[in-house]
């Protein structure tokens, strides 16, 4: 189980508050549950289920095991992230340096292609 927190630091009600994702979405409500995050902090958006958590439960997530990211790394490790990265490589195949940059964040499971009977459009 892999979980990724970031370090957007967005104000909602004067206090910080991050996002907190993982590889799947039964690993991220597993593991908000061992630490204690309510389950309505939940976000399924499409392509990037979150949760919203304060800096407490951020440092709680972190002290769990849960790996701290950029906001910009976090984006790119959720379903939709890992379609336009896939878009970016294709569009810096002629430079090695960012082709390598960008690689490093590719998960190779994941699917541009939508799911047997998904009929919703992706992009």
């Amino acid at each position: 189980m892999t979980i990724f927190v970031d370090d957007a630091a967005i104000m909602y009600r004067s206090k910080p508050c991050f996002h907190m994702i993982a590889d799947s979405v039964v690993e991220l409500h597993a593991f908000c549950q061992q630490i204690g995050i309510n389950r309505c902090w939940f976000h399924n958006v499409r392509g990037r289920p979150h949760y919203d958590i304060t800096g407490l439960q951020r440092d709680l997530a972190i002290l769990a095991g849960a790996i701290a990211v950029s906001s910009e790394e976090l984006a790119l490790r959720t379903e939709a992230g890992q379609r336009t990265l896939k878009r970016l490589l294709e569009r810096s195949k002629d430079d090695p340096l960012e082709v390598a940059r960008l690689q490093q964040y590719l998960r190779p499971h994941t699917s541009t292609e939508p799911a047997p009977g998904d009929t919703r459009q992706l992009f």
